[in-house]
């Protein structure tokens, strides 16, 4: 019977090692994902504002200086937004 328990507690014992290593680790990768959800948005936030920049400030001076005949969808850089959540893009004029 006495075996019985020290083999009980020593097994015990080893679970709660492994728990805690894998909350250790399990921390360790949220934190990971969370640096690159930073890093997501950031990369979001810039090409937003690169594409505004594209869409308000070089598209009109593209258009005047192609002054043809093309209708105006063809020569229109569109240019979408990308918003927090990647399955949701929205035009930005």
């Amino acid at each position: 019977m006495g075996w019985r328990d020290v083999n009980t507690y020593n097994n015990f014992n080893s679970l709660i090692a492994d728990v805690k290593e894998f909350y250790k680790q399990l921390d360790d990768f949220t934190g990971a994902l969370n640096d690159l959800s930073r890093n997501i948005n950031k990369t979001v936030e810039s090409f937003n504002k690169a594409s505004k920049y594209l869409n308000s400030r070089l598209e009109p001076v593209i258009e005047k200086l192609i002054k043809t005949e093309i209708p105006k969808e063809d020569k229109n850089l569109n240019i979408y937004s990308v918003e927090n959540n990647a399955d949701e893009v929205n035009h930005l004029n």
